[in-house]
């Protein structure tokens, strides 16, 4: 049976560990009456085989019955579905059903007991392992056939080696303040590529970012296996975003190139490796380009999208990638641009507070230039493989300590206007704006896990709540002032921030459920 274990003879292992009776016929032996079997069993006497009337094991030798939510402790060849929960009642006349049929649990080999939850595998609850072929129907099916679908399940093999043909001027050779050697290191390194082969007489880099396994080769040489490997040209300038539109279009057993602006880069199985044949595509997305061509920087920029971006973020872009090209070619490091900018931030939502045409004005500069400066620090962080922990918190900090200054300004010339908010109305705000806080950090610290499940929490977290904890917001307060209504503005936000923390933790307390 595919999937399934060959019927064996029974071992000392399987069952009961009791043995059978030597011929059906012969009505069992005497027992003592603690030991009877209970009185549904017992009138089953009649019946020989497995079936027949056995022992209880006394005190703590007897082994109580496997549940009917037996679980596998191993695949058994192909994906085990899921079957929906049955209830006691139902399982008990099962088992019985079963149990018409001589010998029905010793010939399947006995099933081991129930197994750990082990992360990573599938589990087949309450069917056995010779009925892993049938596909049940409902939401197990649909969640046996998706996992059945991913790749991670059904063994597509990933690029796991990376063949680098480097030049001697390569470790020199600056892109964006970074060799590039290393940079195509690094490239590789982002996209799960475990392990570098340098071909040439170059010794490997010495940097700290740097944690996949590196070898050297005199010459190309093309490995005996058939597993695939991508082949980077010397001189190329890649992007994680191209090593894994590679790997998606890449098939086992076939050759794949990929050229433009003189660069070239090659997916093929090893004996392949060094060869020119094969399907030649276009890149499908991220950058490949020349080392030294012109608009290099220009081209890793564009293709920098953030998709947390709001649509003001969309039109500060414009601004902070000239602003990035300049920055490229300084020392200045992007923690350096992000505290700037939260200090000019800070500084602009806290001048709305005062009177005048003129701090008005004052201030929407200062907040303009910090959004300019806020997206250039990542790009200048994503340009030169600087991504940090720390960088990651400065900037969603930054992006709260400039949200409550503007809320502060706001409430200060609300003030002096004649209609200030009560202490117990700003409590309440900082208490949503807090709550915010933590449902942003514990959104975008998950982020990884909760994409790799689709659904329609996903999307309303990504495409509605994300562009509010951006300058989107920023809008809300220019309509309250231009309706002449600025004294509803602090309810208003208090109220917003409370329903925004309350509805992102109910989608994100579902969604993290569903892995």
């Amino acid at each position: 049976m595919d999937g399934a274990r060959a019927a064996r003879r029974p071992g000392p292992g399987d069952g009961r560990r009791r043995p059978l009776p030597a011929r059906h016929d012969r009505a069992p032996g005497s027992l003592a009456a603690p030991e009877l079997l209970p009185p549904r069993r017992q009138r089953r006497g009649d019946r020989g085989g497995a079936d027949a009337p056995r022992a209880r094991r006394a005190g703590a030798r007897h082994r109580p019955r496997r549940g009917a939510r037996v679980r596998a402790r191993r695949r058994v060849g192909r994906v085990p579905p899921a079957r929906r929960g049955r209830g006691a009642r139902a399982a008990r006349a099962a088992r019985a059903a079963r149990r018409c049929r001589p010998h029905r649990d010793r010939a399947r080999g006995g099933l081991p007991g129930a197994a750990r939850a082990r992360r990573g595998r599938l589990r087949a609850r309450g069917r056995h392992a010779v009925d892993g072929d049938r596909l049940p129907r409902g939401r197990g099916a649909r969640r046996a056939r998706g996992a059945a679908a991913h790749p991670a399940v059904t063994g597509a093999p990933p690029i796991r080696e990376a063949i680098i043909v480097a030049e001697a001027g390569d470790p020199l050779r600056p892109v964006a303040r970074v060799p590039l050697l290393v940079r195509t290191i690094l490239a590789l390194q982002r996209a799960g590529v475990e392990r570098c082969t340098l071909v040439g007489s170059l010794s490997p880099p010495a940097d700290a970012r740097i944690r996949c396994a590196l070898t050297t080769a005199p010459t190309l040489t093309p490995p005996a296996d058939d597993a695939l490997r991508l082949v980077v040209g010397a001189g190329t300038v890649i992007d994680p975003a191209l090593v894994r539109d590679l790997q998606a279009r890449a098939r086992p057993g076939q050759a794949l190139e990929v050229e433009a602006d003189g660069a070239r880069v090659r997916v093929a199985p090893g004996p392949l490796v060094a060869g020119n044949g094969g399907a030649r595509l276009g890149p499908g997305a991220g950058t490949l380009r020349r080392a030294g061509s012109a608009g290099l920087e220009q081209a890793l920029l564009c293709a920098l999208e953030n998709p947390r971006d709001g649509y003001l973020d969309g039109l500060l872009r414009r601004l902070s990638r000239p602003l990035t090209r300049l920055l490229i070619r300084t020392p200045v490091t992007p923690n350096a641009v992000t505290v700037i900018g939260i200090a000019l931030g800070a500084a602009g939502g806290l001048l709305l507070g005062v009177p005048g045409v003129a701090a008005v004005v004052a201030a929407i500069v200062l907040l303009e230039v910090s959004g300019v400066l806020d997206c250039s620090d990542g790009e200048l962080a994503r340009l030169r493989f600087a991504e940090s922990r720390l960088g990651h918190w400065l900037d969603v900090t930054g992006d709260t300590v400039v949200h409550v200054a503007v809320l502060a300004g706001i409430a200060r010339r609300v003030a002096r206007a004649g209609s200030a908010p009560g202490w117990p109305l700003l409590g309440v705000l900082l208490l949503g704006v807090v709550g915010a806080f933590a449902t942003i950090s514990w959104s975008d610290a998950t982020e990884a896990r909760r994409g790799r499940v689709a659904g329609w929490e996903n999307r309303l977290l990504d495409r509605v709540l994300s562009p509010l904890t951006t300058r989107d917001w920023h809008v809300f307060p220019v309509l309250f002032a231009l309706a002449g209504r600025l004294d509803l503005l602090v309810p208003a936000a208090a109220v917003g921030a409370h329903l925004f923390w309350v509805t992102g933790l109910v989608l994100l307390m579902r969604v993290l459920r569903k892995t």
